[in-house]
């Protein structure tokens, strides 16, 4: 066989098993997509997907171990079974992932945000120790 066609056959080669490979690592990666979306945008969206969800904790059923969480727009019910995170309390973002259906969002992680000046107390009791602690 001709060097020419040895090249051809080889390009060749290599362009297949690119497009292959690209393929099935596009493939994996959509599988593990996760989508943020508002709690307005929850009603137009397919059910049964793994999806999170951002807004402000509006009310707290600490008993039921439910919470209502709204923006701006619209609002959705949220059950979470285990236990919620020492930041989460009522008037606070959150984002939770899990899934929707029947107009409510089963979680399965709860993410509670916080501001930038959040110190965890074992950090606070140690600076405060050492004479370094600014805060209120």
């Amino acid at each position: 066989m001709k060097p020419k066609y040895k090249r051809f056959f080889i390009g060749i080669f290599l362009i297949l098993s690119l497009s292959v490979a690209f393929f099935w690592i596009g493939k994996a990666l959509k599988s593990s997509l996760v989508y943020y979306v508002k709690p307005k945008e929850l009603e137009s969206l397919h059910h049964n997907k793994i999806i999170r969800v951002g807004g402000i904790v509006n009310s707290w059923d600490k008993e039921k171990k439910s919470f209502i969480l709204k923006d701006g727009e619209g609002s959705v019910l949220v059950v979470y079974k285990n236990e919620l995170p020492i930041l989460f309390k009522e008037n606070q973002e959150a984002v939770v992932e899990g899934n929707y259906g029947n107009k409510v969002m089963l979680a399965y992680k709860v993410f509670a945000k916080h501001d930038q000046n959040y110190f965890p107390k074992e950090v606070v009791e140690k600076l405060k120790s050492a004479g370094q602690w600014r805060g209120n």
